[in-house]
């Protein structure tokens, strides 16, 4: 959902140096935690906090979180073409690395539950992604067989999970934070615009689309 359905980078990005400031006594810069973005919001913070700290600053993650929630929202296109997809047939779920806390306000904030049948997150699952398990749990939940689905996302963690799955990927480039690495996994798909996923459309084969 962050930055492949959702334009949240520069959001957690802010969130995640306040709360590191708050909490840290040498806090990471906000380049040194974007190298970790797109695995969830604990593993990140395991990378400059013990985990008697981390939980600490987990409970107050959401406070700063609401602070920012008003520059939460999707991208242009997005509400229009899955709005597309569901009229053409397609079934949509997302699979994402938020953990629960998060999840609630940014999913409340896109506005989207009309459209996605399935939501995923890091939390309903024993191993997110890169594991394929939060994947295989959307899977199951629509009843469908992973060739009839695709995977679209925005970071390596996101492909891997769906190539793992056994569903075919595709690279969302227009928020990716290092476009070189997903197509070092050779996607079936490269989309550098949202309005480009439209091809889907085309693929007869497919009854569901996921995204991370």
């Amino acid at each position: 959902m962050d930055n492949t359905l959702a334009d949240t980078t520069r959001v957690y990005e802010q969130a995640l140096v306040d709360l590191a400031r708050q909490h840290l006594a040498a806090p990471p810069t906000a380049r040194e935690l974007l190298r970790h973005f797109g695995t969830p919001t604990p593993r990140i913070l395991a990378h400059f906090a013990p985990p008697e700290q981390v939980a600490v600053m987990m409970a107050d993650w959401p406070n700063h979180i609401l602070r920012y929630r008003e520059q939460i929202c999707l991208f242009p296109g997005v509400r229009g073409l899955l709005e597309e997809f569901r009229a053409a047939g397609l079934r949509l779920g997302v699979v994402t690395s938020q953990v629960n806390a998060e999840f609630d306000i940014v999913r409340a904030e896109v506005g989207l539950d009309d459209l996605i049948e399935v939501w995923i997150n890091s939390e309903m699952v024993a191993r997110p992604k890169p594991n394929p398990d939060p994947v295989l749990a959307a899977v199951r939940r629509l009843g469908i067989l992973p060739l009839q689905g695709v995977m679209v996302g925005d970071s390596f963690n996101d492909l891997e999970a769906g190539q793992r799955a056994g569903l075919r990927i595709g690279a969302a480039l227009w928020g990716a934070l290092n476009p070189q690495r997903l197509l070092a996994y050779r996607p079936h798909f490269i989309f550098r615009q949202v309005e480009e996923m439209r091809v889907l459309l085309d693929q007869t084969a497919l009854r569901p689309a996921f995204v991370g």
